[in-house]
């Protein structure tokens, strides 16, 4: 264990750090101002005296760190919503914030975070921005939808994004076809949503510039049909090395794809997914698997036969996007491209059958319970189904999608 941990409870104009020994007694408190000039000086005694930094994260913590780790300090950084648990919700104090830090790393149960690399730290910037641009040219069009709704314009502008659409609207504008006060609003909405997708255009230009670094890994992923350069980059980014998730698992708990779990009273049942870790990555995730179900036949089938058990669209989306981890993770760890198989629904079945079959035969066998083909159900007749089909007819050469 250190000599001594610091517990820095980060402002925009300063920073209340509380020193702690070994045995947790408070040896100093002081303010330090957040100027470049002062942190550079802190860091320079830190990383002489061998004192570690904790800190919760934030904007601004994002550069106290980075200025004291270029002359040499030890930082780590921990998540605001898992250092929250163990403050008092009724008392807001800075040394008494700053000493929570310091105490929880001492004790060893620091909440730390991933420190992300420079590239990835560029990478998530501008696909961040890329996916805000995204979503509030959605917002226009949704106001500009409402706007043709109200006016009774529907049927006659049916496409209103489309060249032909757009020259429609401005034709009714100039020919004061509608209300002043709503051309006015519609002329505003058109002109701003022309700037949003002029910025996003010159925004996609700049991703694949930041892609280009990793222009390895980006050509693993755009090997999956429907993969843009846009998704493509924005995954590596917030993953930021796959060597990091030692399973497909780890990797689906941060894309927050992992099923979660109520347990009381000896009754136990899966809810939604988790929703935890980084957003922007469930959201990449999602938007691939739903670009890849129009031009991959394996996700193709992979999302039909969700749908045939009974789950709605946006769950069958959720588990294809689940899977898709898995393939990424492999594709990443291995160095390899997608493995493009044409495989038909028959054969999908089939394998997800057998599957199904062997898991339920190793619960049984591990209970101590006889596995008979009879016990096995709906499994058993699928799989003696498709053989007495295959026995029959010759398999169907169609692919899914």
């Amino acid at each position: 264990m250190e000599t001594a941990i610091e517990g820095w409870d980060v402002h925009q104009e300063f920073c209340a750090a509380v020193r702690l020994n070994a045995e947790g007694i408070v040896l100093a408190r002081r303010t330090i101002r957040t100027r470049r000039e002062d942190l550079l000086a802190e860091g320079q005694r830190l990383s002489k005296e061998g004192i570690i930094v904790t800190m919760e994260a934030s904007s601004t913590a994002a550069f106290v760190r980075k200025v004291l780790a270029e002359e040499g300090a030890r930082v780590v950084v921990g998540h605001p919503a898992a250092i929250a648990r163990f403050r008092d919700p009724k008392v807001k104090d800075d040394w008494i914030d700053a000493k929570l830090l310091a105490e929880l790393y001492r004790l060893g149960a620091f909440p730390a975070v991933h420190d992300p690399s420079e590239w990835a730290l560029r990478a998530r910037d501008v696909c961040r921005y890329r996916h805000r641009l995204g979503e509030e040219a959605t917002e226009v069009k949704n106001r500009i939808r409402s706007v043709i709704a109200r006016q009774g314009l529907a049927e006659d502008v049916q496409s209103p994004f489309s060249r032909a659409g757009l020259t429609s609207l401005r034709r009714r504008i100039q020919k004061g076809q509608l209300p002043h006060e709503v051309a006015v609003v519609l002329r505003g909405e058109l002109e701003l949503l022309g700037q949003l997708q002029s910025l996003t255009e010159s925004v996609d230009l700049e991703v694949a510039r930041v892609g280009a670094d990793r222009a390895n890994e980006v050509d693993l992923l755009l090997s999956l049909r429907g993969c843009q350069v846009q998704l493509a980059t924005t995954i590596l980014a917030e993953i930021d090395g796959v060597e990091r998730f030692p399973t497909p698992g780890k990797l689906a708990k941060y894309a927050g794809l992992t099923p979660g779990r109520h347990a009381s009273a000896g009754i136990s049942r899966e809810q939604g997914i988790t929703k935890t870790g980084s957003a922007t990555l469930r959201w990449a995730l999602t938007m691939l698997a739903e670009c890849a179900k129009r031009w991959e036949p394996r996700v193709t089938a992979l999302y039909d036969r969700h749908r045939e058990h009974g789950k709605k669209p946006k769950e069958a989306i959720t588990a294809v996007a689940r899977k898709m981890v898995v393939w990424i993770w492999n594709m990443l760890r291995r160095n390899e491209p997608f493995r493009h198989e044409e495989a038909t629904r028959e054969e999908a079945s089939r394998k997800w059958a057998e599957k199904t079959r062997a898991r339920q035969r190793r619960t049984d066998q591990a209970k101590g319970v006889k596995v008979s083909a009879h016990s096995l159900g709906r499994i058993g007749r699928i799989l003696e189904g498709l053989a007495e089909e295959s026995s029959d007819a010759p398999t169907s050469t169609r692919v899914a999608g």
